[in-house]
């Protein structure tokens, strides 16, 4: 039946053949368009020119965020996604990730908060899948907030044996009878939303699934034209 090849197509799918087959042309592509953009070798001619390359060089790097984040979902979907889980502090994980996403927030005109508890002892946490959770929560906060608006990270332990490290934003929110959704694959609730906030669709489902492979959890509150709040819990190493 239909339902079982599509079952399977996401292990397929996963090979590391696969993931080389769609990254090399990609890398020519955001290779090339970056030569182009940085006019190594001359003028480009027409000012649209430069507009065209420019926006072929962002849909390369956004592709190449797809890539990754489908071959990610694939992998946790066929039980292979491995976690090296060790103590780690979590002021720094969060310190780290704000570094990487501050260029973006001022160039929108949001302000980074964060308000790590000093005494907060280690998480136990695979590195990366954890500064790829905290990034895509960040990113989605910040893809939502407008201007002026304001994006915080606080970290926090409510109860003994887990780490809080909760990103509130002051975004658009989300409506009560989309908070379901909003965790599966692909789904952008509204999609009037989907050309102003490019993103993978992948995003949150990706996170939760990773949290739970941690241990962990991740929770959502939010209220439409307020904001919305998502916690990542980590287990105390």
């Amino acid at each position: 039946s239909n339902g079982g090849r599509s079952r399977t197509a996401p292990r397929r799918f996963s090979s590391p053949i696969v993931s080389h087959e769609l990254r090399t042309p990609l890398n020519a592509i955001l290779g090339f368009s970056e030569v182009m953009r940085d006019k190594l070798h001359g003028p480009l001619g027409a000012a649209e020119y430069e507009e065209y390359v420019r926006l072929i060089h962002e849909s390369g790097q956004h592709l190449l965020e797809v890539i990754g984040d489908v071959l990610d979902m694939s992998k946790i979907e066929a039980g292979r996604y491995q976690l090296r889980q060790e103590a780690a502090s979590p002021s720094e994980l969060v310190a780290a990730a704000i570094a990487i996403v501050a260029p973006k927030a001022a160039e929108k005109g949001v302000e980074l908060r964060s308000d790590v508890a000093a005494d907060l002892p280690a998480a136990l946490l695979d590195r990366r899948a954890a500064r790829q959770v905290l990034l895509n929560l960040l990113s989605n906060a910040l893809k939502f907030t407008d201007s002026g608006g304001v994006v915080a990270v606080t970290a926090t332990m409510p109860e003994p044996g887990f780490v809080d490290l909760t990103i509130t934003d002051t975004g658009i929110g989300i409506a009560p009878e989309n908070m379901e959704r909003i965790f599966e694959p692909f789904q952008q609730v509204d999609a009037s939303l989907t050309r102003k906030h490019e993103g993978t669709g992948l995003g949150l489902s990706i996170s939760k699934r990773l949290m739970e492979l941690h241990g962990g959890a991740l929770g959502l509150a939010s209220e439409p034209g307020v904001g919305t709040a998502v916690t990542a819990r980590f287990p105390v190493a």
